[in-house]
């Protein structure tokens, strides 16, 4: 508002200025020298009148940009601001997503993987003749444990066909 008020009193300013130039302009040209002289005093008056309200339009002026400046900076500090915490909330949001990322790997490890690895040793284990181990996991109520209870029946009648076996050679030798 102040800069606008300034621009428009200038603008005003400069219309009186021009005007009184025509007109002293106009006077030199009808009346020669002596009568433009007479209108000298006044034109002069009414440049330095324009000239202080140029200086006044221009000290509004470099305080309106003195504003706009600090303005700037406040919003740019802002900006900064919120740019970090922006970057706080990812940081944050990113290591909570690594340690659930990692709490899951954990988990299917534990739950999975592992029982999966012990079926797979204990059937190499069995495949190998050894029946004195009990199945891993053969408590689970899940298809882990399904698996597990397919082993336990493989276990089983392998030994049953052990047993029988070992009957078998015993009443041949007797």
């Amino acid at each position: 508002q102040e800069l606008k008020a300034a621009v428009a009193s200038l603008t005003d300013k400069f219309e009186v200025f021009r005007k009184s130039g025509i007109e002293m302009a106009q006077t030199y040209v009808a009346g020669g020298p002596a009568e433009g002289n007479r209108l000298m005093g006044s034109f002069d008056q009414v440049a330095d009148d324009l000239q202080a309200e140029i200086a006044a339009t221009s000290s509004a002026v470099e305080a309106a940009q003195a504003r706009i400046v600090a303005q700037n900076e406040t919003m740019l500090a802002q900006m900064k601001t919120e740019a970090e915490r922006s970057a706080l909330v990812g940081n944050i949001i990113g290591a909570l997503a690594l340690a659930l990322g990692l709490g899951l790997m954990v988990y299917v490890s534990r739950k999975i993987v592992r029982p999966l690895t012990d079926m797979k040793d204990y059937m190499g284990i069995l495949a190998a003749g050894d029946y004195s181990n009990d199945v891993p996991h053969a408590q689970r109520k899940d298809e882990i444990g399904e698996m597990a209870q397919s082993g336990a029946y493989f276990r089983q009648a392998a030994m049953d066909r052990k047993d029988a076996r070992t009957q078998s050679d015993r009443e041949r030798a007797e």
